[in-house]
């Protein structure tokens, strides 16, 4: 028989029919056992675990088919320790079962800051940004000395610092002292319209003490939403030339409360 008697044959055609039925048969049975090995489209939901702590995770997480990874950490003083702040896949996304999950933890010990440069005879305003740039609060004290406005000590905990060895907990107070020199006055000026903390900044560097006072019905809820206040009054109220003794308080009223209107009439 000839090739081409051969290909147009039945016993060719037959072969042909029953080749393609076991290559479509095999194909079936391999994309099945894919289909099964790797739960081809079936996806479950990410659990939100974002606030809980590490030694819940395995419940979590683990018992619920996920694996997880702590990645990072960081330190957040307003958040609680060993929390988890951040996941990767985010919450409510969907994904296969067995899926890792990338995680951050808030850091379980307190941010040490160490304080390297030396403040004193610096200006107060000088030595009060470069300690805020650190990341700690600040306290002034005052003591008559001359010339006035210098830094004549730096404490925390009332142990002076020492620069370069001093260890310092993050958001922890350092005190201060500066000399309020000969003069028993300073001038001060208009806060209205500043952030909380930058009229808290002007108060301190003008030798005067500032008294945040909060108004209006919806409080701040976080240290942040205070400090970006807006300062809508001050007590005693700015008169152009007029001056304070050293270290006397100024009040300044601020809110978070958008609705919030001053009366028309404030009696100081």
């Amino acid at each position: 028989m000839s090739f081409f008697k051969f290909i147009f044959s039945k016993v060719f055609f037959l072969n042909l029919l029953i080749a393609l039925l076991i290559t479509a048969g095999l194909l079936y049975l391999v994309v099945s056992y894919l289909d099964n090995f790797t739960n081809h489209g079936e996806q479950v939901e990410v659990p939100n675990v974002i606030g809980k702590k590490t030694e819940d995770l395995d419940s979590a997480l683990v018992d619920k088919g996920f694996e997880y990874v702590i990645i990072d950490s960081i330190f957040d003083r307003k958040k609680p320790k060993g929390v988890v702040v951040d996941q990767s896949p985010s919450p409510e996304y969907f994904v296969k079962e067995g899926r890792k999950l990338y995680l951050t933890i808030n850091a379980r010990t307190t941010k040490k800051i160490l304080i390297k440069e030396e403040m004193t005879d610096l200006s107060m305003k000088d030595a009060m940004e470069r300690l805020q740039s650190y990341g700690v609060r600040v306290n002034v004290l005052w003591k008559s000395s001359t010339p006035a406005g210098v830094v004549l000590n730096v404490s925390y905990r009332g142990a002076k610092i020492v620069p370069g060895q001093t260890l310092i907990n993050d958001g922890d107070v350092v005190d201060i002292t500066v000399s309020k020199g000969a003069s028993s006055s300073t001038y001060f000026s208009d806060y209205l319209g500043l952030s909380l903390k930058d009229a808290i900044s002007k108060v301190q560097s003008s030798a005067l003490i500032p008294v945040p006072m909060q108004v209006g019905k919806n409080l701040c809820k976080t240290e942040a939403d205070s400090l970006s206040a807006i300062v809508i009054r001050q007590r005693p109220a700015y008169e152009q030339g007029m001056k304070l003794k050293v270290g006397a308080p100024i009040q300044l009223y601020f809110t978070c409360d958008t609705s919030y209107h001053e009366p028309a009439t404030i009696l100081d």
